[in-house]
């Protein structure tokens, strides 16, 4: 069996007799299981020579070797990349693909820089010749039809696209496009996992030659997913060339159901959750718990996300609480498992008031206090995350950010937004799906209180006050907002 490993933790490609398997594996951790070091290796093509390959550090280039690759490598083996002085197997084969692939339409957000030979080409793995195509070059018709020039008789695919909702179907229609143009099956290999704040979600495929889908790995779940290279039928003669043709393969393996977008979206945070707190080293999460939809959310996503062990709630009721808010916080938090703790903010509040008095002679109450209020609160969570190494979750959904109708200094106050990018009728679409999901002993229980999800919204920062004192009901904000920051229509459309 021939291993050829592409780009660290991105794709296995282990092909035999029996077919492929792929390994879909998360983003890189800050914290690897074994110490490895990492020497990148610029390749650069010259004319009728080879290709000069350069190990380079931050500060110096040594080690500087002309060698011959040839244009396609049937047998590439961990010897080779030793005699170039790689001290890495898993980067060194990163290069291996800047070799025989080039990169002609990375996207602007991919933040992708690949050097190397000209022209895409094919490796042979037990005599099936496959093409590499990286990120949007397979959205493209030009490099997947020059790896078919260069002999592919199967198109690899190694992606790591950023998650929206429902962009799954469009990277399988986009892929189908592709292998129907070149008449070649196409295995699609794509990163899962969270890094900073852009998450991944799997769902690596494989489609036949005319397009259909053959296999379909899982979502957001790093996996190994085996995919089976058969011959339709007798393989037929080897063409002059040494390559044979593609119509003989066909590709079988489990295909695993697409979840629905709130399923999508609650492991989107999920995974975004985790691997943030988790690469970054933070022992555990902190949350404003106010009583409140939105901070009831982000509460179950760190609790799904982490556990309940490294999840810690803080109540800070000011003279404005509604008392249902102080009970269903605390009834959230005993049903989650959370440490829970209360700090009023009404001495600080009634301190700051006080220092200011002399100041504000003659001056209403104005949103001044409001935000004082949230300020408050702010710095108290970030006090509490200094001491214990706890990053703060923040609470504020995107109607809100997206509106102002937050503070700065005060509840956006935190180390990781969660709830930034999802709309107010989303966080109630998903608390709503999260109370249907059974627990690991398969009972459906209520995570989140009903009242929580179905008392009017309010930042309880002055008397009676609600959300729609001061914003549109969210149905029609949030419409307005999808089709302004969404589908960028214009103020006049």
């Amino acid at each position: 069996m021939t291993l050829i490993r592409l780009t660290p933790r991105l794709l296995v490609l282990a092909a035999g007799a029996a077919g492929a398997a792929f390994a879909q594996s998360s983003t890189p951790s800050a914290k690897p299981d074994a110490p490895i070091t990492l020497r990148p290796f610029e390749v650069t093509a010259e004319a009728s020579k080879g290709y000069r390959v350069s190990s380079a550090s931050t500060a110096t280039r040594t080690n500087t070797a002309l060698i011959d690759i040839p244009q396609s490598v049937d047998i590439v083996t961990k010897e080779f990349w030793n005699d170039i002085g790689a001290t890495s197997f898993d980067q060194s084969f990163k290069y291996l693909a800047n070799v025989f692939v080039r990169n002609r339409h990375a996207g602007n957000g991919d933040n992708i820089s690949l050097r190397g030979f000209e022209t895409p080409g094919s490796i042979s793995v037990d005599g099936v010749r496959m093409g590499l195509l990286i990120c949007e070059d397979a959205w493209f018709e030009e490099p997947a039809q020059a790896a078919v020039q260069a002999g592919a008789q199967l198109l690899c695919v190694l992606n790591a696209s950023p998650f929206h909702l429902n962009k799954a179907p469009e990277r399988e229609a986009a892929m189908a496009r592709c292998a129907q143009q070149t008449g070649r099956p196409l295995l699609y290999a794509h990163l899962t996992g969270g890094q900073d704040e852009v998450v991944f979600d799997g769902a690596s495929f494989a489609l036949q030659a005319d397009g259909q889908l053959a296999a379909r790995a899982p979502s957001f779940q790093e996996a190994v997913w085996v995919v089976d290279v058969q011959a339709s039928g007798a393989m037929p003669a080897e063409s002059p060339s040494g390559r044979s043709p593609a119509a003989a393969l066909r590709l079988t393996g489990a295909i695993d159901p697409l979840p629905s977008p709130p399923e999508q979206a609650w492991k989107a945070l999920v995974t975004g959750v985790r691997d943030y707190v988790g690469k970054n080293g933070f022992p555990g999460a902190i949350i404003g718990l106010s009583g409140g939809v939105d901070s009831a959310l982000v509460l179950a996503v760190a609790v799904d996300a982490l556990g309940p062990q490294r999840v810690r709630a803080v109540m800070m009721p000011s003279p404005y609480t509604a008392e249902i808010s102080w009970v269903d916080a605390r009834d959230m938090a005993q049903r989650l498992g959370v440490r829970y703790d209360e700090i009023s903010i009404a001495p600080t509040f009634d301190s700051f008031q006080a220092a200011l008095a002399p100041q504000f002679v003659g001056m209403p109450e104005d949103t001044t206090e409001e935000n004082l209020q949230a300020r408050i609160r702010g710095t108290l969570l970030m006090a509490l995350s200094n001491k214990t190494g706890a990053i703060v979750l923040t609470t504020g959904n995107k109607s809100e950010m997206a509106t102002g109708y937050c503070t700065l200094y005060g509840d956006m106050a935190g180390g990781f937004a969660v709830i930034k990018d999802v709309a107010k009728t989303l966080v109630w679409q998903l608390c709503e799906w999260r109370n249907q999901q059974a627990d690991a002993q398969g009972v459906v229980r209520e995570v989140i209180p009903r009242r929580i999800i179905t008392r009017p919204p309010s930042a309880e920062l002055r008397p009676n006050q609600l959300d729609q004192d001061s914003l549109p009901p969210y149905e029609v904000l949030d419409a307005i907002l999808a089709r302004y920051m969404e589908e960028d229509e214009s103020v006049e459309q």
